[in-house]
């Protein structure tokens, strides 16, 4: 029978299970835990899955899943999810009726809310598209 490996137990997971053993020495029987980790292990959760940090801090899965779920609907109703790009074209412009056309690449970017920025570029200019959209999308206002 092949033993099991055991993973290695990242930092951010060993700080809240020491957190939550301390509580554990110190609580008086059957209180609850305390929301201050709670909200760690749903954050958790996130980089982790739900599964493996109820078995590693241990918490009840049932109880964290929930949690979790109602963290994620509250985010949802505050508005924090953005929309995420999958796919962004680069594509020449359509020219106006005596324009010269452009020498170098295109960038359009739209948001959630639409709306757009255009770049067109020059030949030979250099631009961090991933910084630029980066910057659009997460702007506030």
């Amino acid at each position: 029978m092949r033993a099991k490996k055991r993973r290695e137990i990242s930092v951010d997971i060993a700080d809240v299970c020491e957190r939550i053993d301390r509580w554990r020495a110190t609580r008086t029987k059957r209180s609850p835990m305390p929301e201050p980790l709670w909200d760690a292990a749903v954050r958790l959760v996130e980089t982790h899955g739900i599964y493996p940090i109820a078995r590693r801090l241990p918490v009840n899965y049932e109880s964290l899943k929930r949690r979790v779920v109602a963290a994620t609907r509250a985010s949802e109703r505050r508005g924090a999810t953005r929309a995420v790009a999958s796919f962004v074209e680069l594509r020449p412009p359509a020219l106006l009726p005596g324009a010269l056309p452009p020498t170098g690449p295109s960038v359009e970017l739209v948001d959630a809310r639409g709306a757009k920025l255009t770049l067109h570029l020059g030949s030979g200019e250099r631009l961090d598209v991933v910084g630029l959209a980066g910057a659009f999308w997460n702007r506030r206002g």
